[in-house]
């Protein structure tokens, strides 16, 4: 039964949404985007009305200026942005999310988001992302939510998470990893759920998960998994589902 609940959940919480008007949000506006008041759910899914700027599929190529201030969801997927400045986001002190998926960023340090200290999503999968090095995400102690799957990833360095002790939900999957290193996780001590499937590690050593106490939810589905050591899953005390 616990399988049926994930897309239950999702379903219900789509349906939800769908009830939910979205209201126009009367502030000046980038050409060519949308400014409305949208339904959002946090990363611990409690629901919120999030002011809400979407900049989807506009072949941009820089974040656009003067968005509004009181920005709390900003949506750049699907464009060519390559790099994000602190000026240009520095001034969104409200900033929740942000959605960079789908843009030609290599490396998550051309992200420069330190200045957004509120910022609990963000989403950078379906780039050309080929290395995280270390304190890859600096600045950004709230984060909750980290999206970098459907990447090139082949190498993390040991502290590449370094800074982010808040984070529930990382997202590594369908990447080129070879090997899982449990020094990532050694920067994560809240994450409940990890996806890390779809890459290729062939084999699951003792102790590679065991800093993760609070991990709930594992997927390793997609691996080509040739052996998983009688200890590979030491430390999962709070692990509720696994997905091979």
């Amino acid at each position: 039964m616990r399988l049926l609940v994930g897309p239950l959940l999702l379903a219900w919480v789509a349906g939800a949404t769908a009830t939910v008007p979205v209201v126009p949000w009367h502030v000046p506006c980038p050409p060519g985007c949308a400014c409305q008041i949208r339904p959002w759910y946090t990363p611990r899914s409690s629901y919120r009305e999030a002011t809400t700027v979407d900049c989807n599929d506009l072949f941009l190529t820089v974040v656009p200026p003067a968005l509004p201030a009181g920005t709390q969801t900003l949506l750049l997927q699907s464009n060519s942005i390559v790099r994000v400045d602190q000026s240009e986001l520095g001034y969104l002190a409200n900033l929740t999310e942000l959605d960079l998926s789908q843009n030609s960023f290599s490396d998550p340090r051309d992200c420069d988001l330190r200045a957004l200290p509120q910022l609990l999503s963000l989403h950078l999968e379906e780039n050309r992302l080929t290395r995280l090095e270390d304190h890859s995400f600096a600045g950004l102690a709230s984060l909750q939510e980290l999206y970098l799957n459907h990447n090139q990833l082949y190498r993390i360095a040991p502290r590449a998470f370094a800074g982010l002790s808040n984070l529930l939900r990382l997202h590594l999957n369908s990447n080129l990893l070879r090997a899982v290193d449990n020094r990532w996780f050694e920067m994560l001590p809240s994450l409940e759920i990890l996806m890390i499937g779809g890459n290729k590690v062939d084999a699951i050593l003792d102790m590679n998960f065991r800093p993760l106490a609070n991990l709930r939810s594992l997927v390793l589905a997609g691996m080509s998994l040739r052996e998983i050591s009688d200890y590979a899953l030491e430390g999962l005390q709070s692990l509720e589902s696994l997905s091979f």
